[in-house]
């Protein structure tokens, strides 16, 4: 993923990953993930969505407000 909205960052202030990407099979299946991970009161932070560079996801949070992405081309 790209975003021209990110500015320069000091290494030094950065540790870890930046997400935590998932393929899914297909729409239907990223959709039915989500429908469970909301019922189990997983924080959304983006939900699913067609993005502008060609990907279906949606995006959560772990319980460190890590971002984990649902992602699939299959739609």
């Amino acid at each position: 993923m790209r975003s021209i909205n990110v500015s320069n960052v000091n290494a030094e202030d950065s540790v870890g990953f930046c997400h935590l990407a998932f393929d899914m099979e297909n729409k239907d299946a990223l959709i039915a993930k989500m429908i469970e991970l909301k019922a189990k009161n997983v924080r959304v932070i983006s939900d699913a969505r067609v993005t502008g560079n060609g990907y279906f996801e949606s995006v959560i949070a772990d319980f460190d407000g890590n971002k984990i992405e649902l992602s699939t081309t299959q739609f």
